[in-house]
């Protein structure tokens, strides 16, 4: 009962903007332990990583993620491994569905433009 009334006080607490989720990253138990096969190197590499990534520079990114998917021992590390099967999925190249693509290089298939 009491695991409960501390769940829903704190989905009140994100729900009401007073909390940042984020927080608990520092703070949970379960989290921190979970995360601590996550050096500091491996956590800056990682967000580099995926700035290219969002960033559209697909190449640097892959190259990141690459070195990130095996930096945890004996572990392949998850989301380097999904990002890594994204990019390679799409032949290395960015769907846009935007027009704001317009100065890049670029081709147009209607409508969606591949960015290479």
């Amino acid at each position: 009962v009491i695991s409960r009334l501390k769940r829903n006080d704190l989905m009140k607490r994100v729900l009401d903007d007073r909390f940042k989720i984020s927080s608990l990253f520092k703070t949970d138990p379960d989290l921190k332990n979970m995360r601590f096969i996550f050096n500091q190197e491996f956590t800056e590499l990682f967000a580099q990583g995926m700035k290219h990534y969002l960033d559209g520079d697909w190449t640097i990114a892959k190259q990141i993620f690459e070195k990130t998917l095996h930096m945890i021992p004996g572990e392949k590390d998850g989301p380097s491994n999904t990002l890594l099967g994204v990019i390679e999925e799409n032949n290395g190249c960015l769907l846009y569905t935007s027009d704001a693509a317009d100065d890049l290089l670029c081709v147009d298939l209607g409508g969606r433009r591949i960015i290479k």
